[in-house]
């Protein structure tokens, strides 16, 4: 069946169908990419808004949380603080227990600040010149004040004595949640120990130490208005970075707090994104100026995105329920579009079977009215190129005839050389039966059909005609092959070798009367095979050179503005052009000591050669 009768068929196969699918798929896409589009823009612009609305409502929270904090502890100092009792507690302090009435002054007074509070679970009155102290805890029966020995010193080793003597301020809040010691008994449900020095004016002696020990009432009151998600942490820490309050010791014990809280101090706005655990973290903090009370939340991404991932899910669904509708909508339109098409693929069908007398009726000026057109012109041009093509093929048989008989003149000469090769070596004249066998010979490949040979079948020619040239030229013309062995069997244009002989005979053999060496020559190259032919003639002058590059560079369609000037070396360029494409080549270099024509056939060329990348300098 021919090309085009193919093409007919394939285009007759339900191409209404075919149209009907495609603006379904193409409006489909539409849909689905702008519902995409406005889901991923209005995902963003939401998830924006939600970081922008979360971190100023939590700075809000924790500023305003973190100063009632500030306020706790601040009343806290208030309370430790003797007052107008300061005169008698300093002489109290300093007799002990030698007398009674300042044992019962010290008593009455650390059991009315043990009962100042709600929130205190113990409470120790420390007299470091008498080695004894005043306790009171909840934890014991009536809560009566005891006096306590401390021969061994045991109270006044402790690490946060030390660090309270040495303060100006006269105060130390230590942290419970690192399980540091006190040196008294405390109850489990203790979080801070408050320590606060009592000295004299003048001397500034050391005359008693008040510990008090809290429970976290007071504090987890506080912090209560901060609002936890399932997820989120919180840690209260103070100036120096210790902890007093943490939502989870485990999330905390593995992340680094000292760092952390660092940066949260050092950052302007106070927000961090921090990687723990795998999992992404909003952290954002507030710290008082004054006391250096840091209050941080940790809050995940995910659950600041959610909002917006929801509203992202329903925007998703609602799209997906407005693309139902589009290709139902689509299908429907598009069933009502190409409704008018499924005439024409009938005519086409039955065009396509063979019957070129179908003709389409035209109705209206549409697109559609347009193909139907097109569709009946095109059928009355096949079967005008049916009648074209079947004249043409009886044109193309008398050519054929004709050529034939075009070829039985060349036969006739080439017999009538063999006939007079013959009759020269009856005569005793074998230096003419040469020349004639080599003419014949020549002449014999010149006229064969084939447009490639083997490179030694041309060269077997070269031979037959430079032993033609030799006779004329005599002594002038010198020959060398050089020819890599490898090569052979390489297939090459018919006759492009005769072409650059035939060059270097005429520009180097005829225009001087000395000897004249011409080299041909053979290798394989990185690229394919390259042949060259030299002679050792006059040369050209730069200005010719170029000229000569210049016209081989040309198209072949401009040959006939290249005169008969190298008109060989210009038909040999455009074989090879013709035959390998640009990957093939022709170059020519010459200067005073000769000139040089070099064709390459490419790799691939059908040259047989894969004997290396043997590269000639």
């Amino acid at each position: 069946m021919p090309d085009w009768m193919n093409r007919i068929r394939r285009l007759a196969g339900k191409p209404s169908e075919r149209l009907v699918r495609k603006l379904i798929l193409l409006f489909a896409g539409l849909a689905m990419l702008i519902v995409l589009l406005l889901t991923f823009i209005s995902y963003k612009m939401i998830e924006r808004q939600s970081v922008e609305s979360f971190v100023a409502g939590s700075k809000s929270n924790l500023m305003l949380v973190n100063k009632n904090i500030v306020r706790y502890f601040a009343e806290i100092d208030q309370m430790s603080t003797p007052g107008l009792q300061y005169d008698a507690l300093i002489q109290a302090a300093e007799c002990g227990t030698c007398d009674y009435t300042a044992q019962i002054f010290l008593e009455n007074y650390v059991r009315s600040m043990f009962h100042s509070r709600n929130d205190i679970e113990s409470l120790f009155f420390y007299l470091p010149s008498h080695n004894q102290y005043y306790a009171i805890s909840k934890g014991e029966p009536g809560r009566t004040v005891r006096i306590v020995s401390d021969e061994e010193g045991r109270i006044a080793r402790q690490k946060w004595m030390e660090m309270v003597l040495d303060r100006d301020t006269n105060r130390l809040i230590q942290t419970l949640l690192l399980d540091e010691s006190v040196g008294y008994a405390r109850t489990k449900d203790s979080y801070i120990a408050y320590h606060r020095v009592i000295r004299t004016l003048l001397e500034r002696e050391p005359m008693a130490v008040l510990t008090i020990l809290f429970s976290p009432g007071g504090r987890d009151e506080i912090l209560r208005d901060v609002a936890l998600a399932q997820g989120e942490q919180l840690l209260l820490a103070d100036a120096e970075g210790r902890p007093f309050y943490w939502s989870d010791p485990a999330f905390f014990e593995q992340a680094p707090l000292t760092e952390w809280l660092a940066d949260i101090r050092a950052d302007e706005d106070g927000v961090l994104d921090r990687v723990l655990g795998g999992e992404r973290y909003m952290v954002i903090g507030d710290m008082d100026q004054t006391t250096g009370w840091t209050l941080v939340k940790w809050t995940p991404y995910r659950l600041i995105y959610a909002s917006a991932q929801k509203t992202r899910n329903v925007s998703i669904l609602l799209g997906s329920v407005f693309v139902l509708f589009a290709l139902l909508a689509v299908s429907l339109m598009s069933n009502a579009i190409t409704r008018p098409l499924k005439a024409l693929t009938r005519k086409m069908e039955a065009f396509s079977r063979g019957n070129f007398n179908v003709m389409v009726e035209v109705r209206g000026q549409d697109e559609i009215a347009l193909l139907s057109r097109q569709f009946n012109r095109m059928v009355r041009q096949i079967e005008e190129l049916i009648n074209e093509r079947y004249r043409m093929q009886l044109a193309e048989k008398n050519a054929v005839l004709k050529a034939l008989e075009a070829e039985l003149n060349p036969h006739f000469m080439y017999n009538a050389l063999q006939t007079i090769s013959t009759n020269a070596l009856k005569k005793g004249v074998p230096e003419v039966a040469d020349m004639v066998d080599a003419l014949a010979g020549t002449l014999r490949y010149s006229i064969s059909r084939r447009d490639r040979v083997l490179l030694r079948e041309e060269i077997q020619h070269i031979e037959r005609y430079l032993a033609i040239q030799k006779a004329r030229f005599g002594g002038r013309l010198q020959v060398r092959f050089e020819l890599d062995d490898r090569l052979p069997d390489v297939e090459i244009p018919k006759l492009s070798v005769q072409t650059l002989v035939e060059n270097a005979v005429k520009h180097g053999v005829e225009k001087t009367s000395v000897p004249v060496l011409i080299r041909i020559r053979a290798w394989p190259d990185k690229l394919g095979t390259v042949i060259a032919v030299h002679d050792s003639g006059p040369g050209m002058d730069g200005e010719q050179l170029e000229l000569l590059r210049e016209r081989l560079a040309r198209d072949w369609d401009d040959r006939e503005q290249q005169g008969n000037a190298s008109i060989g070396l210009s038909n040999l360029a455009a074989r090879l052009k013709l035959l390998y494409g640009d990957a093939a080549r022709l170059m020519i270099d010459s200067d005073e000591l000769g000139t040089e024509v070099r064709i390459l056939i490419p790799r691939g060329g059908n040259d047989g050669n894969d004997s290396g990348a043997d590269h000639r300098g």
